[in-house]
C-alpha cells in the first residue's frame, strides 16, 4: 500500500476492519460545522470507491463506523507553530472502526484524503493501523496559467482543485493577465473567453470545502501585453507599441510593462487589484511584478538614471504591496528582478513573501541561499515542464521539482509553489501536469527524498489504479521522443514572420540535431504501442485518461517530421525522416489538429485556440510550398 505524500509515522497492527453498507459517520455537534467538509469528502470517497453511502449522525449508535474527534494539537503535532499544528492529524483504524482526529478543519481533510487512498487500494477490508502525520512545509501550492492561450472550463478547474486536495496541497493560484472580465477593460478581453466574477466566487467556495486556499494572482507591473496594446491604455506602457503590430507568442512574454513613474498607470493597477481581490476569501494576494525587462528603457529612463533600475522597481513594488495590504491581503511577488538588485532587498515589505523560481532541471541552490542569507521570506517555485511541449517532460519535471523542494527544506523556506505555465499557446493537455503536481505535493509535504522510479510507481498505483505500477514510466518514455518541441517550431515561425529573436534562420537550424527525427518517431511509435498495452492493465474507468496521450503522441510524431522536412527543403540538408510528399504531411497535420481541437474543447473554453489554428495553418501552407 502506498500513501502519497509519504506519511510521517505509520504503525501497522494485526487485524482488519470491514466497512459496512449501513455504516454511519459520527460528527459531534461541537465540531459539526468545522468538520462537515471533511465528512462530506469521506462520504464522496466511500460512494465512489466502494459503492456505499455513509450517513452522518450526531450521536453514538451501533452503526457508527467512523468518528471525528477534535484534539489538542499538542497530542498529535511535533511543532508548536499553529501553521503546522492546524494541518496535523491522526488516523486510527481498529477492528471496531475508524477514528479521525485533528485540531481543526485542515487536519480532518488531510486525514480523510489519506483514508481515501487506503480505501482505493484496500477496498472494504482495511488494515488496522495508526497514522500520525504533519507537513514539513506549511505552504504547498500549485499555480496554473489561465491566461496564455488556454482558459479552462469550470469542470476542469474543479478537477484541478480535487487533485490539489487529494495530495494535500493547501494553495491554488490561477495566473491572470487579461482573461478576467473587468467591466472597464473590455478592449483587453473582448476577443477572448474570460472568467467572470461569478466563476471566481464559485471556484473559491469549492476550494474552501476541500481545504484549498484559492490565492488571487494577477500581473500588476509587467506581462500586460493585451492591456497595453489597446487604444485606451497603450500610452501607459513603458515602451509604447505601434498600432497594428501582429500578435506574437514571443513578444507577449518579453515586453509590455506599465510605466512605473506614471500616476495614471498606478491608479489603473490599483483599480484592478481592488476589484479582483474582492472575489477571494484568501488572506494572500500574489501581485506578480516579474520580468520587467524594459524598466528604465522608455518612459522611466530619466527616473532610472537618477535612482537606478533596482530602486525604481522596488518603489513601485512597494506601492503595489501597500495596496494589497489595504485590501486586507498579505502580498506575494516574484523575485527574479530582485535577485538582480540585492542592494534593494532590505527595502521589501517585512510581511511579504518572495516567490523564488528556477525551472532548470539541475536547479542550483544559489538563488535560495542568497534569499535566505538576506533574511527574505521565500517560497521556492519549480515547474512541471509542460510549457512549449506537446507532452509534459516528466523527466525534467521530477529533476527540477525534487531539487527545488530539497532546497526549500534545507533553507527553511516558507513554502513551495509548483508552477504550470502556458507559454506559446499552452499546447499540452492540462491533465498531463498531474504527475508533476504530485511530485511537488509529495516532496514538499515530506523531507524524505523519493527516487523518480519509486514515485512514478506510487503515482501509477495510487492515481491511475495500475496494479503493474508501470503506467507513469510509459508516459515518461513517450514524452522523451521529441526531436523538436512545439515551442521551437513557434520560434521558427516567428523568426520567419517577424524576426523577433536574435540570430538568423541558419543559426536556428544549427542549434538542434534534427537527424534523430526518424529514430525519435520510431521510439514514439513503440512507446505509443506500449501505452496501448499498458492501458489494458488499468481499471476500465481509468482508460479514457490515456486518450489525450495517444493524440499527443501522434502530434509529436508530426512535429518531428515537420522539423526533418523543413531542414531538408529550407536548409538543403538530407534527412531520412523528411516527408517524401510534404503536401501529404500538411494533410496529416490538419487532420490531426481537427481531433486535437475536440480534446481542447473538452477541458477548455475557446480561448486563443484560433492562435494555434493560425500557427498550424502556416506550417501546412509552408509544407505545401515545397
Amino acid at each position: 500500500m502506498y500513501l502519497l505524500p509519504m506519511v510521517k509515522k505509520l504503525e501497522e497492527r494485526q487485524g482488519r476492519f470491514c466497512l459496512t453498507y449501513n455504516g454511519e459517520i459520527l460528527l459531534p455537534a461541537a465540531i459539526r460545522s468545522e468538520a462537515w467538509a471533511a465528512a462530506g469528502l469521506l462520504r464522496e470517497s466511500a460512494a465512489e470507491i466502494c459503492g456505499i453511502t455513509l450517513a452522518v449522525t450526531g450521536f453514538s449508535n451501533r452503526n457508527v463506523i467512523v468518528q471525528f474527534e477534535k484534539v489538542d494539537a499538542k497530542e498529535i503535532c511535533s511543532s508548536e507553530n499553529p501553521e503546522f499544528s492546524s494541518q496535523a492529524y491522526e488516523l486510527v483504524i481498529t477492528e471496531e472502526g475508524i477514528n479521525v482526529r485533528a485540531a481543526g478543519k485542515q487536519g480532518w481533510i488531510y486525514a480523510v484524503q489519506t483514508l481515501r487512498q487506503i480505501l482505493s487500494q484496500e477496498g472494504f477490508s482495511l488494515p488496522c493501523l495508526t497514522i500520525r502525520d504533519e507537513p514539513a512545509l506549511a505552504y504547498r501550492g500549485f499555480m496554473h496559467d489561465v491566461t496564455r492561450s488556454r482558459v479552462p472550463s469550470m469542470k476542469y478547474m474543479k478537477q484541478l482543485v480535487d487533485w490539489c486536495s487529494n495530495y494535500k496541497l493547501n494553495q491554488l493560484q490561477l495566473y491572470f493577465e487579461h482573461t478576467f472580465l473587468f467591466p472597464q477593460f473590455n478592449e483587453m478581453w473582448r476577443d477572448d473567453t474570460p472568467l467572470t466574477a461569478d466563476d471566481i466566487m464559485e471556484l473559491d467556495r469549492y476550494c474552501q470545502d476541500r481545504g484549498v486556499d484559492l490565492v488571487p494572482t494577477i500581473a500588476s507591473f509587467g506581462h500586460l501585453y493585451k492591456l497595453l496594446r489597446t487604444k485606451s491604455y497603450k500610452h501607459l506602457c513603458e515602451l509604447e507599441e505601434e498600432d497594428g503590430r501582429a500578435f506574437s507568442f514571443i513578444e507577449r512574454q518579453l515586453h509590455h510593462m506599465v510605466d512605473p513613474t506614471s500616476d495614471e498607470a498606478f491608479a489603473m493597477i490599483e483599480e484592478m487589484l481592488t476589484q479582483f481581490a474582492s472575489l477571494f476569501s484568501s488572506e494572500w494576494f500574489n501581485i506578480c511584478c516579474d520580468e520587467t525587462f524594459d524598466i528604465g528603457k522608455g518612459k522611466s529612463k530619466e527616473a532610472a538614471e537618477k535612482v537606478g533600475n533596482g530602486k525604481l522597481y522596488v518603489d513601485f513594488l512597494n506601492k503595489v504591496c501597500v495596496t494589497a495590504k489595504k485590501l486586507g491581503k498579505r502580498p506575494q511577488f516574484w523575485g527574479d528582478i530582485l535577485l538582480e538588485h540585492p542592494e534593494c532587498m532590505q527595502e521589501l515589505p517585512s510581511d511579504g513573501v518572495c516567490l523564488n523560481w528556477d525551472y532548470a532541471e539541475l536547479a542550483a541552490d544559489i538563488k535560495p541561499k542568497k534569499m535566505a542569507e538576506n533574511g527574505i521570506t521565500q517560497y521556492l517555485c519549480p515547474g512541471v515542464h509542460g510549457w512549449n511541449h506537446m507532452m509534459n517532460r516528466l523527466d525534467g519535471a521530477y529533476s527540477n521539482v525534487s531539487r527545488m523542494c530539497a532546497h526549500a527544506h534545507r533553507f527553511h523556506a516558507f513554502g513551495v509553489l509548483n508552477t504550470d505555465w502556458g507559454d506559446y499557446g499552452h499546447i499540452n493537455h492540462p491533465a498531463f501536469s498531474l504527475p508533476g503536481l504530485i511530485y511537488g505535493a509529495a516532496l514538499s509535504w515530506s523531507e524524505k527524498p523519493v527516487s523518480e522510479e519509486e514515485i512514478n510507481r506510487q503515482i501509477s498505483a495510487v492515481e491511475f489504479g495500475d496494479f503493474t505500477e508501470n503506467i507513469v514510466r510509459v508516459l515518461r518514455d513517450c514524452c522523451t521522443c521529441e526531436t523538436i518541441s512545439w515551442g521551437r517550431l513557434v520560434q521558427y515561425r516567428e523568426i520567419r514572420l517577424f524576426g523577433v529573436l536574435e540570430g538568423s534562420e541558419e543559426a536556428f537550424w544549427a542549434q538542434e540535431n534534427y537527424e534523430k527525427a526518424q529514430a525519435d518517431s520510431e521510439r514514439l511509435q513503440s512507446a505509443k504501442a506500449e501505452l496501448c498495452r499498458a492501458g489494458g492493465k488499468l481499471a476500465p474507468a481509468q482508460r479514457a485518461r490515456l486518450v489525450p496521450y495517444l493524440i499527443a503522441c501522434d502530434g509529436q510524431r508530426i512535429l518531428n517530421e515537420i522539423a526533418a522536412t523543413l531542414e531538408k527543403y529550407r536548409n538543403q540538408k538530407e534527412n531520412p525522416a523528411a516527408a517524401k510528399k510534404p503536401a501529404e504531411l500538411a494533410d496529416r497535420l490538419e487532420q490531426w489538429f481537427y481531433e486535437y481541437k475536440k480534446l481542447w474543447r473538452s477541458v477548455s473554453r475557446e480561448s486563443e485556440l484560433w492562435q494555434l489554428q493560425e500557427t498550424v495553418n502556416w506550417f501546412a501552407d509552408e509544407l505545401r510550398s515545397y
